[in-house]
């Protein structure tokens, strides 16, 4: 036999030091590499893919030494180091606001998240929950946070939506684990931060930017073509609130609205509203997880179809800077 494809490193401007152990997925034809002299294992695409390409590697991950390395059914990296340690690896997973969908953001307990997939999907077929309640297992699908299930709305192919777990602690970080579990794999794992508060407005467009969901005072949707009136009473829709005292437990909705014991700032242009004008802070009754904060419109706000509005709670507001949510209002 001879060589047909020989590749050195990683990359062009990186050679091995020490090639020690070497697995190639007998399904994916995906090529993993681990070394004695840099503290990495390097994935390289099937072997049919580098023809011609030397040194194309697809993936790093940082890992001392590696004296052996392999790979189980569901494609979890295993790798031996010389520390005597046996490291696995699982897909990242990462969480955000399902409102405002900022990135890094820390979570509050019960808030309405999104988990994102970081290269491998949840299911084949998008699920969604009855609205009525979120059950803790989805699609074959469960969300442990520090191993607390956590009720689901969704699971879809490349993210799912769930709610924090009432229980989860207010600083620090949490550990998140999307299981399978009719098979007991663990699909992704990931760190979340966490904090008291994490307010977001829910938008029109769900992905935090623009025209809010709010209802006017005479029930009809906040639109550009069905505005509310200066001095009438809004109601705007997000999560985030954190702990509220009288919540119904996880993955069910409050029948009645769910006075919260403290008042965010709202801001609508050209001002904040004062505190005595924003009537109601709470859980929204038949709504899971959602915080409705209702609120006079002031009278100095001038009309407009896309009128800045956002609420700020313990000095962490529900949008950053360039992201704009807004009301419609009329005369």
């Amino acid at each position: 036999m001879r060589a047909l494809e020989q590749f050195n490193g990683p990359s062009q401007s990186s050679n091995f030091a020490g090639p020690l152990g070497l697995f190639v997925n007998n399904t994916t034809g995906e090529i993993w590499v681990s070394e004695g002299g840099v503290p990495r294992v390097t994935r390289f695409p099937r072997f049919d893919n580098l023809l011609g390409k030397q040194n194309q590697s697809d993936l790093q991950i940082p890992s001392p030494a590696g004296v052996a390395i392999a790979q189980d059914a569901f494609d979890n990296l295993f790798v031996a180091d010389i520390s005597n340690r046996i490291a696995i690896f699982f897909p990242g997973v990462a969480a955000v606001n399902a409102a405002n969908n900022i990135p890094g953001r820390a979570l509050a307990p019960s808030t309405v998240a999104i988990a994102q997939t970081q290269g491998y999907h949840f299911t084949t077929t998008d699920t969604d929950a009855d609205p009525s309640g979120w059950p803790a297992v989805l699609a074959d699908t469960q969300v442990l946070v520090n191993s607390i299930p956590a009720a689901l709305q969704n699971v879809h192919q490349d993210q799912l939506t769930f709610l924090m777990p009432a229980g989860s602690p207010t600083s620090g970080s949490v550990e998140v684990q999307i299981v399978h579990p009719s098979t007991g794999q663990t699909v992704a794992v990931g760190q979340v931060d966490m904090a008291p508060v994490s307010p977001g407005l829910f938008t029109i467009n769900s992905q935090g930017t623009g025209q809010v969901m709010a209802v006017n005072d005479d029930g009809t949707p906040n639109l550009p073509n069905s505005r509310i009136q200066r001095g009438h009473v809004i109601s705007l829709f997000g999560t985030g609130l954190g702990t509220v005292s009288g919540a119904p437990p996880d993955g069910q909705a409050p029948s009645d609205p769910v006075p919260a014991d403290t008042k965010p700032d709202v801001y609508c242009e050209p001002t904040l509203v004062d505190p005595a004008n924003i009537m109601f802070s709470g859980l929204a009754p038949g709504m899971i997880g959602v915080w409705r904060i209702d609120f006079k419109v002031p009278d100095t706000t001038a009309p407009g179809a896309t009128v800045p509005v956002f609420i700020r709670m313990k000095s962490i507001a529900s949008e950053v800077a360039g992201q704009g949510t807004t009301i419609a209002v009329s005369q």
